[in-house]
């Protein structure tokens, strides 16, 4: 018989392994909120926000709900 390799971890090294484990992943995590922030600095000022509304389409509180639901079908 072969004797197999067996891992013993005593709870200070689980618990080492635990809050390393959490100060990289914290770490990281601060790093890319850090740098996304200036990859998303880039000029939107050609870019609309909004919609324009559709050419047809009236005052939606100066008509009633039937003409506005014509006026919007036909568009």
């Amino acid at each position: 018989m072969t004797k197999k390799a067996i891992y013993q971890l005593t709870a200070r090294q689980i618990l080492f392994l635990a809050l390393a484990s959490a100060f990289i992943a914290v770490g990281t995590m601060a790093c890319l909120i850090n740098f996304g922030n200036a990859w998303q600095l880039r000029d939107n000022t050609n870019v609309a926000s909004a919609e324009s509304v559709p050419q047809g389409i009236s005052d939606v509180s100066a008509v009633s709900d039937e003409q506005n639901s014509i006026e919007v079908y036909k568009t």
